[in-house]
């Protein structure tokens, strides 16, 4: 997870630095006229299903995003919109546009988790590059499932976050561009990671004339396997019917990531003074090497440990046909790794939740809409086949067809 958000980050300076990075590459043509606009004129700006609400000349310096963070940008126009594409359905977009030395190419960033939080870093990065960037709220407000609560009185917000506000946004942000500087974009990207990867493999399957390049990092595509994924941790590292405190404490995942690279550096592609694992899936490392001689220890991991141990590195299964359902946690991932701030990046504890499974609510109000769902009653091959029937259509992007209509392999 780590190196993928590295790849990642690495991603954008190269977008920063070139003219892009490409995935998925389909033929555009731009067209140029005489119609374009200053940017106090998009003001209320009529689009199909969308209004511009906010147009600003923004000078070059130091600007104070929508989200505090301040950063420099050269001279740009940023354009607030609104899509409502159909009844219950408010999807927030901006769109940066230079005000001079466009490149003819737009980005879109995509989200993280299920935050309606716009990547403006990113943005501002970009944009000083010659890019017009653009971003989504996803069509809410919040950054836990918690907030889809109403779903069930209002389905088209799950719709939105699923697939529908990405490329709403797109559209109307390509018409933002038009009337601006009166032509279309040459090329436009998506580059998304976690969520935004899901986001970005859902415009290639679903909307594959949107972008003409789409990077997608780490993508959370198999979004209901996933979210089963973290309750399987959350179940097997819990004694049955017991969240009071968890059976391998945070303060061992050290231990086993230390084990895992001892015993397999150098035998795993990488180097023998790694401190880290280059291919996890090549170390047969198991956790009853550190098995208690006697009484639990810093040091060590009783019996209990090393079964929930191994039912983690095992990954969650349908019990009824042994199909897994979602890969277990890697040999080596185990310890938290944190930023500069202290903020926990990866690692096990990650994911696991507290006196609750990580992503709970979206059980608890996406699939099964009850507030007092009980996570110890879940059944694996039950409750995934009706979580799947439910919202597999709308939220995972698991088709690998990629193919355009009308056009041969």
């Amino acid at each position: 997870m780590m190196i993928a958000f590295a790849w990642f980050r690495r991603v954008l300076a190269t977008l920063a630095s070139t003219s892009a990075v490409l995935l998925l590459i389909l033929p555009t043509v731009a067209t140029a006229d005489d119609s374009r606009s200053g940017c106090a004129d998009l003001t209320g700006l009529r689009l199909p299903d969308a209004t511009v609400s906010v147009a600003e000349s923004v000078p070059a310096g130091q600007y104070i995003a929508p989200d505090g963070r301040t950063m420099p940008v050269p001279a740009f126009c940023r354009v607030r919109g609104v899509a409502k594409p159909v009844p219950d359905s408010t999807i927030g977009f901006e769109v940066w546009l230079p005000q001079r030395g466009w490149n003819d190419r737009l980005v879109m960033f995509g989200n993280g988790g299920y935050s309606s939080a716009i990547d403006f870093g990113s943005m501002g990065r970009l944009l000083s590059a010659g890019y017009v960037t653009v971003g989504t709220d996803t069509g809410h407000t919040g950054d836990d499932p918690d907030v889809f609560m109403q779903g069930a009185a209002n389905p088209e917000i799950i719709v939105d976050w699923g697939h529908r506000a990405v490329h709403e946004s797109i559209v109307n942000a390509k018409r933002v561009v038009k009337a601006f500087t009166g032509a279309k974009p040459s090329y436009s990207y998506f580059v998304g990671c976690s969520t935004g990867g899901q986001q970005a493999l859902m415009e290639a399957q679903r909307y594959p004339n949107d972008f003409d390049g789409i990077v997608a990092g780490a993508p959370g595509n198999n979004r209901i396997s996933l979210n089963a994924g973290f309750l399987w941790q959350y179940l097997n590292n819990h004694e049955a019917g017991d969240d009071s405190r968890p059976v391998i404490p945070a303060s061992k995942l050290r231990l086993l990531t230390a084990a895992a690279v001892r015993q397999c550096r150098g035998h795993d592609g990488g180097s023998a003074t790694d401190g880290f694992l280059t291919d996890p899936t090549r170390c047969s490392f198991d956790p009853g090497r550190l098995r208690c001689a006697m009484d639990d220890r810093p040091s060590c991991l009783t019996d209990t440990q090393v079964r929930a141990a191994r039912k983690m590195y095992a990954g969650a299964r349908d019990p009824r046909t042994g199909r897994q359902v979602y890969p277990g946690w890697p040999v080596g991932s185990e310890a938290p790794v944190v930023d500069a701030s202290g903020g926990v990046l990866s690692g096990w504890s990650k994911y696991w939740g507290t006196t609750e499974p990580a992503r709970a609510n979206f059980w608890r109000y996406w699939v099964f809409g009850d507030r007092n769902w009980n996570w110890w009653n879940f059944d694996y091959h039950r409750d995934l086949r009706f979580a799947r029937a439910k919202l597999g259509s709308i939220i995972d992007a698991t088709d690998p067809d990629l193919r355009l209509p009308g056009l041969p392999l």
